[in-house]
């Protein structure tokens, strides 16, 4: 039988995995509308409606659908004030059928993980990316991003010197 399970992330901004995660479905082909909430919703499991979960950034299940497998369960992010992060709620089997789990073989590194886990990772460096954006805009930072040897990725920001600031010089003759 299938669960909604917890998954701890360090996705810390809404508005970042809002952003990153709608760009990262877009990217893979995944035409889903995320639901964001102010307050916990609950997630839907075809399983068990005792099955409970709840999320304020929601994938309905309706958009996840492959064509060998209609997904049974919504997939969710709930903020954990504990943890100051977001936790992802997934069934694990059900997510690895879905259209999710399909699109999320490879890892970043280009091996192979859990579609789960991969999927965690690439959310993560998407809500990053989205965060840089948000918070450094591009006509006040350079921005590059360099693939290292091991797979991952190094961004570095570096502020753009201002125009629009005068330095004013006193001289006494």
């Amino acid at each position: 039988m299938s669960h909604f399970s917890s998954i701890t992330t360090k996705l810390t901004d809404s508005e970042a995995l809002t952003q990153g995660l709608t760009n990262l479905l877009a990217a893979k082909g995944i035409k889903a509308q995320l639901e964001v909430h102010d307050s916990p919703v609950k997630l839907i499991s075809d399983y068990s409606r005792r099955d409970i979960a709840y999320g304020q950034i929601v994938i309905r299940r309706t958009y996840l659908n492959t064509p060998s497998h209609s997904a049974l369960l919504d997939v969710g992010f709930l903020w954990d004030e504990q943890e100051g992060g977001f936790q992802l709620q997934a069934d694990p089997w059900d997510f690895n059928q879905n259209a999710l789990g399909k699109a999320f073989t490879k890892d970043v590194k280009g091996g192979y993980s859990s579609p789960v886990n991969t999927f965690v990772d690439e959310v993560q460096l998407a809500h990053d990316r989205a965060y840089i954006n948000i918070h450094y805009p591009p006509e006040l930072w350079n921005y590059t991003e360099t693939a290292l040897e091991d797979g991952s990725t190094r961004i570095t920001l570096s502020q753009k010197p201002s125009l629009t600031e005068s330095v004013e010089a006193t001289a006494t003759w």
